[in-house]
């Protein structure tokens, strides 16, 4: 039976792929389950506990930034077939986490390795610090002897109903110009297309870097299909004034580098994948 080793298996992108990996077990009549070890730092959570209740899902307890941790992990449950890697944000040892996962991954014959990193604009060294991490990441994966992808997320749809020290959705609203591509993608989505790549057979996935998007839309066609749902935004006539600087500079560095992701090409490689529209059609909750 096939094993899949997944970090942040109670996030967004590691919880994406997790039920993902379990959605295509009760879809597949035809070929073998696979097995699903999703890490934590803590397995008593409710997220935690919501997870290791899905089946042929296995949640081990573990810290990305311990080297002890993660060798334990293999030690016990491996070897591995593919593993899902993706670090916290805004954490000072990202790039030592996501390097390190790699590592192992090399030392204990991991057969794919997906690596979430985010949309570079096509800028090297990215102005972007938590992007910039990203990168450097990147950089030391494309040195290992590993059947790696990478995925390149932009922003999530998600994202319009976060406060990030200010409602993005707000800030995106009143900051974003009206030519400014607003590309985005889904969580979910994002955990469907990691483990399309972890599933397949072939090596077609093999030292790809993919940049991911499933809309690229203007401000005024993403607050359209976003009020047809009832969810409405007000423009912030200070908003220079009222967000904090480092979001600003976010939304201001949108308006100056857009992000490279094409949802043509994405849905080349990944149909599934929605749009804005087609999104709350289908995950859109009221309580978001």
């Amino acid at each position: 039976m096939p094993k899949f080793l997944v970090a942040g298996a109670t996030g967004k992108q590691g919880g994406a792929t997790v039920k993902a990996l379990v959605e295509h077990n009760a879809k597949s009549t035809t070929t073998t389950p696979v097995e699903i070890f999703g890490i934590t730092r803590d397995p008593s959570s409710d997220k935690a506990l919501a997870v290791a209740a899905l089946p042929n899902v296995t949640l081990v307890k573990g810290n990305l930034s311990s080297v002890e941790d993660i060798t334990a992990i293999y030690e016990k449950y491996g070897p591995f077939d593919g593993a899902f890697s993706i670090q916290e944000t805004f954490i000072p040892d990202e790039v030592e986490q996501g390097s390190t996962f790699a590592d192992l991954a090399v030392k204990y014959g991991v057969k794919r390795f997906v690596y979430t990193g985010g949309d570079l604009s096509g800028l090297s060294p990215s102005p972007l610090p938590f992007f910039e991490t990203k990168r450097q990441i990147e950089l030391h994966i494309h040195t290992l002897p590993l059947g790696w992808t990478i995925i390149r997320p932009p922003a999530f749809y998600e994202n319009f109903f976060v406060n990030m020290g200010y409602d993005w959705g707000k800030g995106v609203y009143s900051v974003l110009s009206d030519e400014t591509p607003l590309k985005q993608i889904s969580s979910a989505d994002i955990g469907q297309i990691a483990a399309s790549i972890l599933l397949e057979e072939s090596t077609k996935h093999f030292k790809q870097t993919y940049s991911i998007a499933g809309s690229d839309v203007t401000k005024k066609q993403a607050y359209e299909a976003l009020a047809a749902k009832g969810i409405e935004f007000e423009k912030d006539e200070d908003a220079a004034n009222n967000i904090p600087g480092p979001l600003l500079f976010v939304f201001q560095f949108m308006n100056d580098h857009p992000w490279e992701a094409s949802v043509e090409e994405t849905k080349k490689n990944f149909p599934f994948v929605r749009s804005i529209s087609e999104w709350l059609e289908t995950d859109y909750k009221a309580s978001a």
